[in-house]
Parts: structure tokens; sequence; C-alpha cells
């Protein structure tokens, strides 16, 4: 097919300054997590996606999953029972930043949670993570979400991601509480295993995998002892 359209290269600085985030004091990988959410400020695309080097498509996108009203779905996975209990338990320390840190202790992923859920107005008992690869943006949505961030306290993307830098639970948590596209479920399957992958067949409203060993140990070692 003829290309129309040549790859816009865009530096991460420029992102930065679109987004009014040239100041930003974190590096590496945390920097990353910001220029996801920063993106949309460019608007060089209404919704745009992020891939890992980890997913593999075989089939071509249906737009009637991916898309509600022309905005780009956010993907969800609901936590079951197990997985919140599991996580009250589960520490995190080291990247997490010592303001939340209950006098220089750790907090768990499950206040982590609790933390987005709260900052956002999110009062309902369900807990959704939406760490699902591809990541899948609205640049409408992340203009919202950035005004609503700012008329809270002043705060800029990147001040979400120095408190916890986890970039798409705090878009997920902000699209499932103020707007109305969630996908519940992902669009590529999770793998442990190369011997999993049958390209012929990923199943229904999938098009492709996800190889990642710790997201799938995550999702099925919690969901396997749920029994509700």
């Amino acid at each position: 097919k003829e290309i129309k359209l040549l790859p816009q290269f865009i530096t991460e600085q420029e992102v930065f300054e679109r987004c009014n985030e040239s100041d930003v004091p974190i590096e590496g990988w945390l920097s990353q997590q910001v220029i996801k959410l920063c993106f949309g400020s460019t608007r060089i695309a209404k919704n745009y996606i992020m891939i890992d080097s980890d997913n593999y498509f075989v089939k071509d996108f249906d737009s009637k999953i991916l898309f509600k009203n022309g905005i780009l779905k956010t993907i969800s996975w609901k936590l079951p029972n197990s997985r919140i209990e599991e996580d009250k338990t589960t520490i995190v320390n080291g990247f997490i930043s010592p303001v939340l840190r209950n006098n220089g202790h750790a907090i768990s992923t499950h206040d982590m949670h609790i933390f987005i859920k709260d900052f956002f107005g999110n009062k309902k008992q369900d807990f959704y993570v939406f760490v699902l690869s591809p990541f899948l943006f609205n640049s409408d949505a992340l203009a919202r979400m950035k005004k609503f961030i700012d008329k809270k306290g002043g705060y800029k993307i990147s001040t979400l991601i120095r408190l916890i830098p986890y970039e798409m639970q705090w878009y997920g948590e902000y699209v499932l509480q103020h707007e109305d596209f969630v996908k519940t479920g992902g669009i590529m399957r999770l793998i442990n295993s190369p011997d999993e992958c049958h390209p012929e067949d990923p199943g229904p409203d999938f098009y492709g995998y996800w190889f990642q060993s710790v997201i799938y140990d995550y999702v099925n070692n919690g969901a396997s002892k749920d029994n509700n």
C-alpha cells in the first residue's frame, strides 16, 4: 500500500515542553512514564498507543471493540478478591516517594491503589488495574486529566509519577471515574511461554500475545485463588 503519511519524530524534551513539564527532575524509566502521559499534549494524534517489545500482533483490529464514539478505550482488569487480599501484604519499596511512606515505612500495592483511587474521588468498592499492554490513550481525556490535577492542587504529571510511578493506574483511574470508555479485559492474550502462542486463534477480542512473565504471575496467581 502507498504510504501517505511519513512517521513524525519528536524528542522527549519537545514532549516535556508542550506538556509544560520542561523542568522534570527525573530520568530514565520514570521520565518514560511522564512522556506516555504527556504525549497527548503534542496533539499529533487524537488517540495513540504505546506498544511493548513483547507484544506480538497476529490479526487485524476490530474498531468496534477498540473504540467508543471515536475514542480509543482504556483497558482494565478487575482484581479478584484473592488478589486484593494478597496486595495488602505485598510491600512496595525503593521507588515509592518518601511522602507516601508512613514514617519511613514502605507501603503495600493495595495502599498504592487506594491512594490513586482516592485522589480521583473513586469511592467504588471494586479495584481495577490498567497495566495491560499495549497501552491505549486519548489525548482529549489526558488534557482533561491535566486540568483536574492542576485544579486539585497545582499538580503536574511529573508530580504524580514522583509520588507513585504507575502511569497507567493514574490514567486508568481518572478515566474510570470521570470518563466513559473503559474496556474490561485486555486485547492481547497474556502468556508465560512461547508454547502458549497459537497465532491461528488467540481467542475472541484478542489481537495477539503479550509475553510477560511478571504480569502473567500477578494476574493468574491471584485469579486462580479466587473462588468468587
